[in-house]
């Protein structure tokens, strides 16, 4: 374990017994029974380290082993080999409800959830109405929690783990079910846990949230780490082993394997270039040139827009725009061009091209260009902040006066 380290794992392993017998299992537990050869290995050698102040995210596919890991380290599960070590307490909310009492009120449910992680009675008492006012429940923290709504349980229990004073907070999902405002409160307050030097693990299959919100990455694949570093290259990676792709493609003819069309030609302003530098207000031109192998129907080709984080901006495709591209026969070419005016702020963006049956991006990927192209937007006028370039006005009149249009 890194002696700065908040928590450390190594080498951490978990297998599930399957269709076993009731007589088996009995057996198996006596030690005259061999339940090996039924286990089915869900996680295998997991090694990570989460500093003070950092936010970890978990991605990947269901299926690939993120929840057993969030219920090793919270100690629900046992591994079967391999060492966990926490330095502090640990504050999860890992499925919506869980732990809780639906026959019990909120507040009864808060001193339960307070005792199952360790929070001291007194530190409860102070933090108690802190909680309350912060789920925004009212009233209704005395009512049984069966009556409560998903967006209240979301805020009973991020109200509690946030204010639990643990090291460690661990959020699986939960935050989807949240409103806008109510998600921005909790990012925030988060952000104020990892200034404090408290660490974050967080699973989302938000990717926007994951690259927002965290500073590194883990992706699991059938129970191994397959690739950890910045958020932005774990997440494409992941994209990439959904769409059934080994790597993310940048190059322009680039295709999957027995694809039924392929890009010949990517065009930025009239040239081969894949790096670019506008000025914030100029217009970008993106040709895409499509040429058919076999006849294909029902694609879209689109763009997003990504922040130098790798968070979505601005999408488009054919599709939102009501236009389908269909070939019927071998040989037969189309161009896809967008014209956009890069009302953007100064900074580094890039952008991804995609190819992909109209109705499921994940289905018949033709081309799939992670950030094919870069772009540097420069604004020697200055006068804003932020990604956005809006057209505005400001003026100070005195009071009483509106400004003239």
């Amino acid at each position: 374990m890194r002696s700065d380290a908040l928590l450390s794992v190594r080498g951490l392993s978990k297998s599930f017994h399957t269709h076993e017998s009731r007589w088996r299992a009995v057996a198996r537990l006596l030690g005259v029974a061999n339940g090996s050869e039924q286990g089915k290995q869900v996680l295998r050698d997991i090694t990570f380290d989460l500093l003070p102040g950092q936010a970890l995210a978990i991605v990947g596919r269901n299926g690939s082993g993120k929840s057993t890991l969030l219920k090793l380290i919270t100690g629900s599960l046992l591994p079967d080999s391999g060492s966990i070590s926490c330095c502090g307490r640990i504050s999860a909310i890992l499925e919506l409800g869980a732990g809780f009492d639906l026959h019990a009120t909120g507040r009864q449910n808060m001193a339960m959830q307070a005792a199952l992680w360790g929070v001291p009675a007194d530190v409860l008492a102070a933090q108690a109405q802190a909680i309350i006012d912060y789920s925004e429940l009212g009233p209704a923290i005395d009512e049984a929690v069966r009556t409560y709504s998903s967006g209240m349980l979301l805020r009973l229990a991020f109200a509690i783990a946030i204010h639990a004073q643990a090291e460690l907070l661990i959020v699986d999902e939960a935050l989807a079910v949240g409103d806008a405002r109510f998600q921005q409160k909790c990012m925030a307050s988060i952000r104020a846990h990892l200034a404090r030097g408290g660490g974050l693990l967080f699973v989302s299959h938000d990717l926007n949230s994951v690259k927002t919100l965290c500073d590194h990455a883990i992706l699991l694949d059938g129970g191994v780490i397959v690739q950890q570093g910045h958020p932005a290259s774990v997440c494409d990676a992941y994209l990439s082993r959904l769409l059934g792709q080994q790597a993310p493609t940048s190059g322009p003819t680039s295709a999957a394997p027995g694809a039924q069309a392929s890009i010949t030609r990517l065009l930025v302003n009239g040239q081969p270039q894949r790096d670019v530098a506008l000025k914030s207000g100029d217009w970008l031109e993106i040709a895409m040139e499509l040429h058919a192998h076999a006849p294909v129907d029902n694609l879209a080709a689109g763009f997003m827009l990504h922040d130098a984080r790798g968070q979505d901006l601005f999408g488009v495709n054919t599709q939102l725009s009501g236009q389908t591209i269909r070939f019927t026969q071998p040989g037969q070419q189309c161009c896809v061009t967008l014209r956009m005016q890069a009302l953007l702020g100064p900074g580094h963006y890039t952008i991804t091209v995609a190819v992909h049956d109209a109705d499921d991006y994940t289905r018949n990927v033709i081309f799939w260009g992670f950030g094919a192209i870069a772009l540097e937007i420069l604004d020697p006028q200055g006068g804003s902040v932020g990604h956005c370039k809006l057209p505005h006005q400001l003026s100070v009149t005195p009071a009483g006066h509106p400004p003239s249009d």
